[in-house]
């Protein structure tokens, strides 16, 4: 089976961010008689000029493929498009995790950090760039936190979306208001019992922070999750995360 991907740097990664228009993530993995394409694109919803049948057939050529694959690759992107919804942005800040889990050859990268999906002005290729120069990786490093970075955005303002329209709907069901009821009282008796036992304690010099060396020796600690890190694979962690990624890859298919 082998693998094909298209050149990930065209075009300089922060004026991709530039553009008019949503961008939708999509990403491409299709194997057809052995032959395997893999690519992620930002497509742009209001592209005036190239239809998803044009751009397939300009990769098929450019990566020699058989016709099958232009078919499958338009069929692709048209899902994409007719699943993506347009967010509109609240004017309150709304902070979800984002985790990247990314491998390129022998090179794994990991982290977890927050991101306000309500702020217009947090760029996901921005972002990339500046990460990968602070940590030495390359531009193919960039170009897939971006986008992995997008693909999260989209599905918590999805998310958000749908919790917006059930909020609007509101409880239709009589039993379920007396199950909500029951369960705001519940907690709201428990909140008063924290507040009756709750014993305040004067901040100091002393205790505002915890000293350098007990987080560094503390093993319940939960900064490092917080934290990008780097390995470097050696060939059976190699074939072992494959795996994993491939299982991945097909459950991911099965949701589409």
């Amino acid at each position: 089976m082998k693998s094909l991907s298209l050149s990930q740097n065209k075009q300089p990664l922060q004026s991709i961010s530039n553009r008019d228009g949503d961008l939708i993530p999509i990403r491409i993995d299709i194997e057809i008689e052995g032959r395997r394409f893999r690519e992620n694109i930002l497509w742009n919803i209001d592209e005036p000029y190239l239809t998803p049948e044009n751009f397939a057939k300009i990769i098929a050529e450019e990566n020699n493929l058989p016709p099958a694959f232009e078919h499958e690759i338009a069929s692709v992107i048209r899902r994409g498009i007719a699943i993506y919804r347009p967010y509109f942005p609240q004017s309150i800040e709304l902070y979800r995790v984002i985790e990247l889990d990314i491998r390129i050859d022998n090179i794994s990268l990991k982290d977890r950090f927050e991101w306000d999906i309500n702020d217009p002005n947090n760029n996901p290729e921005e972002f990339a760039y500046h990460l990968c120069s602070e940590l030495g990786l390359n531009a193919e490093f960039a170009v897939q936190i971006a986008h992995s970075i997008r693909e999260q955005i989209v599905a918590y303002q999805r998310q958000a979306m749908e919790k917006r329209e059930d909020r609007g709907r509101g409880i239709e069901d009589i039993s379920q208001m007396k199950k909500s009821t029951r369960s705001l009282l519940e907690s709201s008796n428990a909140l008063s019992n924290i507040k009756s036992s709750f014993t305040t304690v004067q901040i100091n010099e002393n205790n505002y922070l915890r000293p350098i060396r007990f987080i560094n020796n503390d093993t319940t600690d939960n900064l490092t999750d917080w934290e990008p890190r780097i390995e470097i694979l050696d060939p059976n962690e190699i074939k072992k995360v494959e795996k994993l990624e491939e299982r991945k890859a097909r459950y991911a298919k099965r949701l589409r």
